[in-house]
Formats: structure tokens, sequence, C-alpha cells
């Protein structure tokens, strides 16, 4: 990615931080499905919190 935007290639930055948020937002996504299929413990705050939309 640095050495494509040192070479010219303007949207190299751009591409990258596309990818960065694709990644990012699959790993919140998972993150909230773990969370919600906890049921170990409904009713304790920690898990409230969690479990709301």
């Amino acid at each position: 990615m640095v050495d494509a935007r040192l070479h010219g290639d303007t949207g190299a930055m751009a591409d990258y931080g596309d990818q960065v948020a694709e990644v990012f937002n699959g790993y919140r996504h998972d993150h909230r499905a773990v969370h919600q299929d906890e049921t170990r413990r409904q009713r304790h705050p920690f898990w409230c919190r969690r479990q709301s939309p």
C-alpha cells in the first residue's frame, strides 16, 4: 500500500481504508452474534448491555 502510493497510485490509501473497514465490520458482526448467543447469565448487566440491539 505504501509502495503503491509512493509510485503514484493515488487510490491506494482509500482502497486500504475500505479493506480495513470491511474487516472491522465483519468483526463487529461476528462479535455481536457471539454475544447474542450467550445464554448463561442473561440477567447480568454485562450481558444485558451486549444483547441489546
